[in-house]
């Protein structure tokens, strides 16, 4: 039963950044002013983690079980910069798995406009040619959009202008839907569910409950999800997307008949709640989302599952960070990868 909650379930807590609209204007209007102005933000340093926890005792088949139990306490670190106009960026990833195969991978990777440096990890138990070890492994456009058969088939239009009209219709969308739900509020740092970092002077919340958490389900998925879906369904934005009409119609036939009624047997809520902070200047400079949910399964057993997510962005448009090219010598070619490893990624 975790399996198949557990992708709508972190999806919806996500969608808890964007849905929090009520009834009190001024938490909204300034979650909204904040969230455009770090849109059009040109540079600022960010960090942040996502932390998962899964109880794996209900996993019934012996490879749900070893996924289970790899994914069973994760934890993925991230820092970097970013610079919109000059199109540099930079970030730190880091993959901590805890337990009996416990590990850590730090990969960094570097943008600069259309080219992509990442650099291969050391990975535990797989010893690595010495040639490829430390080098960064350079995407260019080309190799990108060979890599992805989606690219490769739809080619997405990314254009700057449709992007922003597509974040207003959407944004309309949640705010049609939402406009009456009063869970979002402005509390005090004192107050707050959290601590929050220094440079957050307020605090905004939107919290759901154990009973209220159906009822939010149902109105995502009857009200909230055929609004946006008609907006994708555009000619205009399935160009600049990639995702086709038949693709947005099948998903919407799959929830077709769907009801809370097995959601509120077998799943508890025991926290929900995004957390978002506003800098002195106004900009939404930090966010945190926190799930976690008992499963019950039809047997009685219970399974808990914990999701933690956590953004802090510092230095907006005042950042001095320096996005560091590799040289020529610290990178290999895509191909010259394959090579290293005898084999062709790119093929079928």
């Amino acid at each position: 039963m975790v399996k198949k909650w557990l992708i709508p379930l972190f999806a919806l807590i996500l969608l808890l950044s964007m849905t929090a609209c009520g009834q009190n204007k001024t938490a909204y209007e300034s979650l909204k002013q904040g969230s455009a102005k770090l849109a059009e933000a040109d540079s600022f340093e960010y960090s942040g983690a996502l932390a998962l926890q899964l109880d794996t005792k209900s996993a019934a088949e012996a490879e749900e079980t070893q996924v289970m139990q790899m994914l069973s306490n994760v934890e993925v670190k991230f820092s970097g910069v970013q610079y919109k106009k000059a199109k540099k960026a930079s970030v730190n990833l880091e993959l901590n798995l805890k337990g009996d195969m416990s590990f850590s991978l730090a990969i960094p990777v570097v943008v600069d406009n259309e080219n992509i440096y990442v650099k291969i990890p050391q990975i535990p138990m797989l010893p690595l040619p010495e040639e490829i070890t430390g080098k960064y492994v350079h995407l260019t456009k080309e190799d990108i959009e060979k890599l992805s058969a989606e690219a490769a088939q739809s080619k997405p239009d990314l254009d700057p202008d449709k992007e922003k009209q597509l974040s207003k219709e959407l944004g309309d969308v949640f705010a049609k839907h939402f406009k009456e739900d009063d869970q979002l509020v402005k509390v005090s740092r004192k107050k707050s569910s959290a601590d929050v970092p220094d440079h957050v002077k307020q605090v905004i919340e939107y919290s759901i409950t154990n009973d209220s958490f159906p009822l939010l389900v149902e109105k995502v998925v009857k009200n909230l999800i055929p609004d946006i879906i008609t907006v994708l369904n555009k000619p205009e934005y399935q160009e600049m997307t990639g995702v086709q009409a038949d693709t947005l119609e099948n998903y919407q036939k799959s929830l077709d008949g769907f009801t809370t009624d097995e959601l509120k047997k077998q799943l508890t809520v025991n926290e929900a709640i995004a957390q978002f902070g506003l800098d002195g200047s106004g900009y939404l400079s930090y966010l945190r989302d926190k799930f976690d949910f008992t499963s019950t399964e039809e047997n009685g057993d219970k399974a808990n599952t914990a999701f933690d997510l956590s953004f802090n962005a510092t230095n907006i448009n005042k950042t001095k960070a320096e996005v560091v090219i590799p040289k020529k010598e610290e990178t290999i070619s895509l191909t010259e990868l394959q090579e290293q490893f005898g084999t062709s990624f790119l093929s079928p």
